[in-house]
């Protein structure tokens, strides 16, 4: 394999894994919102139909990508076997956990029962998971 096409192909991966890291460590703009309004002492009554609002938009997304991919199988016709579904639904199901311990986890940052760095910590499972669900 010639040098430079190697180095190239490192470098690559290099910049790759650095922006992945980015993207699933770093709070979302919701993260970030819900840090800030919590921060300027905007009350709980004020931020909790927010945090419901971005609740509903994930488990949206995760319906809709779960119905495409049963969808593109074509469950009615023999292409998807049962340990398809099963796992489709397994992945499903884990979605929808994650979305609730998010939520569970905005709504005690939200009503200051933990402090910042626990709410990140906290969210942070979830929120690897909810990415990898949107890519």
């Amino acid at each position: 394999m010639d040098k430079g096409v190697f180095l190239a192909t490192i470098g690559g991966l290099t910049v790759f894994f650095i922006v992945l890291g980015f993207i699933l460590y770093a709070p979302t703009d919701f993260d970030q919102y819900l840090i800030e309004q919590v921060e300027k002492g905007v009350p709980t009554e004020k931020l909790l139909p927010q945090i419901d609002k971005e609740t509903e938009k994930l488990k949206t997304n995760l319906e809709r990508d779960f119905a495409s991919k049963v969808a593109n199988k074509d469950i009615t016709k023999t292409n998807m076997s049962r340990s398809d579904y099963e796992r489709y639904m397994e992945t499903y199901e884990n979605g929808l956990k994650m979305i609730s311990e998010y939520d569970v986890a905005c709504k005690k940052y939200a009503n200051r029962e933990i402090p910042k760095e626990q709410f990140l910590h906290e969210i942070n499972k979830s929120k690897e998971f909810i990415e990898i669900m949107n890519y």
